[in-house]
């Protein structure tokens, strides 16, 4: 089984799309070819990579959430590949998964929704997407995650890439880590200040540019 994986992070490296995509390919016990929509898309051989990915038995796209949707660079990449998908035969299966730093996973729904609409319109076979929530944590989890606070993404994981062995469609699936919303939400804000500290912005969190009376 030929499996090809893209990386639709904006970030070139340490991002959590990458760090998913290795833990999937661990699970899968497949090597993957991978490819980052970043530099494909600023790159000047994107329509060579084109072609190799078009020749995958199973395509794996993941990426963060960006305002409900996915980020530019992936969104150039699947335009190029479902414009190259009409003039050539595929046979490959599409699986996505996004994760976001909201607490609860199902916002990622509408973003899986529109790489399953990428994957009907270019002819490809849909298998199944996963949203992953609270994504942020998951670089603190350490290398197994098979048990403790991360085993439920473990587990959404281990089912997305039974569905790839088997050649069969499942409905969309969410998870993420266990953690008490509460403490998650003060340790968010905790980390905004600290980035914003670092950053000379820290005032700029206080403004409120839409309150009443602000002009």
């Amino acid at each position: 089984m030929k499996v090809t994986a893209i990386n639709g992070s904006p970030k070139a490296e340490g991002s959590i799309s990458g760090l998913i995509i290795k833990h999937t390919e661990q699970i899968l016990g497949e090597k993957m070819q991978l490819y980052h929509a970043l530099r494909l898309v600023q790159g000047k051989t994107a329509h060579e990579t084109v072609e190799a990915i078009l020749d995958a038995d199973v395509l794996l796209v993941v990426f963060p959430l960006y305002v409900d949707s996915l980020p530019a660079p992936l969104t150039e990449l699947l335009t190029r590949l479902e414009d190259a998908a009409r003039c050539v035969s595929v046979n490959t299966r599409v699986f996505a998964i996004a994760n976001c730093g909201l607490y609860e996973p199902e916002h990622t729904a509408l973003a899986l929704d529109m790489v399953r609409f990428f994957a009907e319109r270019s002819g490809f076979e849909w298998g199944c997407g996963l949203g992953i929530g609270r994504g942020g944590m998951l670089a603190s989890m350490g290398k197994n995650w098979s048990g403790g606070p991360v085993s439920g993404v473990y587990a959404a994981l281990c089912n997305m890439a039974d569905a790839m062995r088997d050649g069969r469609r499942e409905k969309n699936g969410f998870a993420a880590p266990k953690f008490p919303r509460f403490l998650y939400i003060a340790a968010a804000n905790m980390g905004w200040r600290t980035q914003a500290r670092q950053n000379g912005v820290r005032k700029r969190l206080k403004a409120q540019p839409y309150a009443k009376g602000s002009g």
